[in-house]
C-alpha cells in the first residue's frame, strides 16, 4: 500500500519523504539503469542469438514491427558484436558495439573521430527507418529523470536526429522533442523537457529513444548512450540465461541483472533455495552456482529480486542433466558406461544419478533409462 499511495498524486514530494537517514536526499528505492549498462551487463552478443523479450531493455528497429533484432555477421574489421537483423547483415540499423574514449574498451574501429564518453555505436541507417533503444518495466515504477548522451562520429551524412518518447495505450508523450546531431561535432547531452517527468510508468508502457538520419540516403554513426532515473522495485535486466544441458557432476550457473536490486533470492520450481556447503552457493546473491550437478538440480530456476519499494520475480530457466554422458566427453557410448559402473561400484556420490542418497541397483536402472534414451 505504501508504494501505491507514494505513486499517487504528488509524486515528487512522497519520494522526498523517503530520503535515506544519511541526508543525501536520495530515496530510498531511487536507483540508475543505462542502455549501456544493460548491453554490457548482457554481454556481446553470439550469431543467431536473440535479445530475451521480457528485459527492461531491447533494441529495435522501426520496420520490424514487433520482432527483436539478433546479433548479426560484420565486417571483420568491427571488433565488437552488435544487434541487427541476418537477412541484412550490414546496411541496417543496427546498435552496438561499445564506443569508447579508452582505446582498450573501445569495440568500434568505425569512426571519424575518437567518441569522448563510453557509449553504443547507433546505426540508423537509411530513409526514415529508426534504430530504437526501449525500456519497459514488468511493474510499476516511477520515472524520475531521463538523460542521452550523443555525438556522431561519422561524415558520410551532414547530421542525424534523435529523440523519446513514453509509449502508452493513451497516446505518445514527447519527453525529448527530435533534435538534429552534427557530424563531427561536440556531444550533446540532452534531458526531458520539463514538466514531462516524473511520471509513473506502467506495464506494458515503454519509454522509447530512436534514432534517424531524417531521410537522408548516406549512413549515420551515432555514439549513443540513454539513462534513466527510477523510483520503485527494481528493473531486470538480464533474466537468469538456460544454460546448455550438461552432463551429471558439471558445474552449472545462472545469473540475472537487476539494477535497484538489494536483495536475491533464487528459486527452484518455485521454491526459495538456499546455499548448501560444496553444492549451491550464491542463493542469495546475482549468480548461483550449483557444483556437481545431478537429477535432483533439475528444473525451472528463477531468482526473487527486491529492494524496499517491492519485489519481483525474473522469468524461469531450466536446467537439466544429461545423465547418460557420464563421462562428460559429449557423446554416449561405452565409455559411460564404463565410466558409469567405475564410479558405482567405488562408492562414488555421483554414481547416486537417482540423487536419493544411496548407491544402488535403482541407480543402476536409471542410469541405463536414461543412456538409452540419449541422455
Amino acid at each position: 500500500m505504501l508504494f501505491r499511495e507514494l505513486l499517487r498524486g504528488a509524486a515528487v514530494a512522497s519520494i522526498t519523504a523517503l530520503a535515506h537517514a544519511d541526508g543525501s536526499g536520495l530515496p530510498a528505492c531511487a536507483y540508475q539503469t543505462s542502455a549501456l549498462d544493460a548491453f554490457i551487463a548482457i554481454g556481446n552478443p553470439e550469431e543467431g542469438q536473440a535479445q530475451q523479450a521480457n528485459a527492461a531493455w531491447t533494441f529495435r528497429r522501426s520496420d520490424m514491427g514487433g520482432a527483436l533484432l539478433t546479433r548479426v555477421n560484420y565486417p571483420l574489421n568491427w571488433t565488437g558484436s552488435a544487434w541487427g537483423a541476418a537477412e541484412q547483415p550490414f546496411f541496417v540499423p543496427i546498435v552496438g558495439p561499445v564506443n569508447s574514449p579508452n582505446a582498450a574498451e573501445n569495440q568500434n574501429s568505425f569512426q571519424r573521430r575518437p567518441p569522448s564518453f563510453r557509449g553504443l555505436f547507433f546505426h540508423p541507417g537509411y530513409g526514415t527507418i529508426e534504430s530504437r533503444m526501449e525500456f519497459a518495466a514488468p511493474l510499476e515504477v516511477q520515472a524520475s529523470a531521463l538523460t542521452i548522451r550523443v555525438e556522431h562520429l561519422g561524415n558520410f551524412s551532414p547530421d542525424a536526429f534523435v529523440g523519446a518518447v513514453l509509449r502508452r495505450p493513451g497516446g505518445d508523450i514527447t519527453l525529448i522533442p527530435a533534435t538534429r546531431v552534427v557530424a563531427l561535432a561536440a556531444a550533446l547531452t540532452l534531458n526531458h523537457t520539463s514538466g514531462t517527468l516524473p511520471r509513473n510508468l506502467l506495464p506494458g508502457e515503454r519509454i522509447v529513444v530512436w534514432t534517424s538520419n531524417g531521410g537522408d540516403p548516406s549512413e549515420d554513426w551515432l555514439n549513443l548512450n540513454a539513462t534513466l532515473t527510477l523510483f520503485g522495485p527494481p528493473v531486470v535486466v538480464l533474466h537468469p540465461p538456460a544454460p546448455a544441458p550438461g552432463c551429471s557432476g558439471e558445474e552449472k550457473q545462472f545469473r540475472v541483472v537487476a539494477p535497484g536490486a538489494t536483495s536475491f533470492r533464487w528459486r527452484l520450481n518455485g521454491t526459495p533455495i538456499f546455499d548448501e556447503p560444496g553444492r549451491i552457493a550464491g542463493a542469495a546473491t546475482p549468480t548461483l552456482t550449483i557444483t556437481g550437478a545431478s537429477l535432483a538440480d533439475e528444473g525451472l530456476y528463477s531468482c526473487t529480486v527486491g529492494n524496499d519499494c517491492g519485489t519481483v520475480t525474473t522469468s524461469a530457466a531450466r536446467l537439466s542433466v544429461c545423465l547418460g554422458d557420464f563421462n562428460c566427453d559429449g557423446g554416449i557410448d561405452g565409455g559411460d558406461v564404463d565410466a558409469f559402473y567405475s564410479a558405482w561400484e567405488g562408492g562414488d556420490f555421483l554414481a547416486d544419478v537417482n540423487a536419493d542418497g544411496g548407491i544402488d541397483g535403482a541407480d543402476v536402472e536409471l542410469f541405463f533409462a536414461r543412456w538409452e534414451d540419449g541422455c
